[in-house]
């Protein structure tokens, strides 16, 4: 495989000194006005500095072998993929309502009845509105099918460079999205989630609002960021029937996050706040009680911690958990 690089030799551009000096040290060959540079290895550093210091500049392209120019941005965002830890081959580049196919199911879970993803804002539809078929004014079915062919176009750089893009696994993910989508009333979509959504939902919304006790030890504070980031993910946790527990898994990273929600039940939240207004201003601290971070506040109590899927105390960790 040759990756070739050309650029206008002549343009007055800010990068083009440097880029010519670079050009001649990796053997490029001045054409007319434009140089020509080939690479062996599309991961080459010196193909990515002459992209950054030239690529802007008109008459700057990238051709594989002897094909049509590609897109260099499109090339590089798959050669220099930043989410290749996480994607597990179902590529995160291409974009379902602004999330990759892996997270749409997740961030929606609560929404999603059987088949049918139900919503009150608009502007959902409006971003799903390309895969989009009505079936009534207020449902439309989701064309999966053409979001793969869209999909599959649009992440040729992918197939072509990235080792770990498995076209299979990220058609898998898109089966698993819901097949309808239901435009509902913010009401209707409340009453229809239930304390389920609440509780799990809530757990992600709650995190990132806490701040950390600086009086911990580092090591802990590291730990605890952690599980925070990871949570706040709105990955779909696996509850513990007849408790307050959930966990939330990472398996591509070999992590679990064990977590305990406690919530306080009281006839209205006002009430409870009524004549203190410093509430609605109050920072949740996030500490340490029995090997477990703990957030407290007057309506809630949030255990949570992460552990490493092979700790061999992870059992006995579980059932001090149970018993907070």
């Amino acid at each position: 495989m040759k990756i070739k690089f050309q650029f206008n030799a002549k343009s007055s551009g800010q990068g083009v000194p440097e880029a010519l000096t670079m050009a001649k040290k990796c053997g490029g060959v001045l054409k007319n006005k434009f140089y020509l540079i080939e690479f062996n290895d599309p991961r080459d550093k010196n193909l990515e500095k002459l992209f950054d210091l030239v690529g802007h500049l008109k008459g700057t392209v990238i051709n594989i072998d002897d094909g049509e120019p590609v897109n260099a941005r499109n090339f590089f965002h798959a050669v220099n993929c930043q989410d290749k830890l996480f994607c597990k081959g179902a590529c995160k580049h291409f974009k379902l309502a602004n999330y990759s196919v892996d997270q749409f199911t997740q961030a929606f879970f609560s929404y999603i009845e059987g088949e049918v993803l139900k919503a009150s804002d608009p502007n959902l539809l409006q971003r799903l509105y390309n895969y989009l078929e009505p079936i009534s004014d207020t449902k439309f079915k989701l064309n999966k099918q053409l979001f793969l062919e869209h999909a599959n176009t649009r992440l040729a750089m992918e197939r072509e460079f990235c080792e770990k893009y498995d076209f299979d696994k990220f058609t898998d993910c898109v089966n698993e999205l819901p097949s309808e989508i239901e435009l509902i009333s913010s009401e209707e979509l409340k009453d229809s989630r239930g304390e389920r959504y609440e509780k799990d939902q809530g757990i992600a919304y709650i995190l990132p609002e806490c701040d950390i006790d600086n009086k911990l030890p580092i090591e802990s504070i590291l730990r605890c960021s952690k599980a925070s980031s990871l949570i706040s993910r709105f990955t779909k946790p696996s509850r513990i029937a007849d408790s307050d527990i959930t966990v939330y898994s990472f398996p591509e990273l070999n992590k679990v996050i064990f977590v305990k929600l406690i919530v306080k039940e009281v006839e209205s939240y006002s009430d409870e706040t009524n004549g203190d207004e410093e509430k609605d201003q109050e920072i949740y601290i996030i500490t340490e009680e029995e090997g477990f971070f703990t957030v407290k506040s007057n309506i809630f109590k949030l255990y949570f911690q992460i552990f490493d899927e092979s700790n061999p105390n992870i059992e006995e960790c579980f059932k001090n958990l149970k018993e907070l």
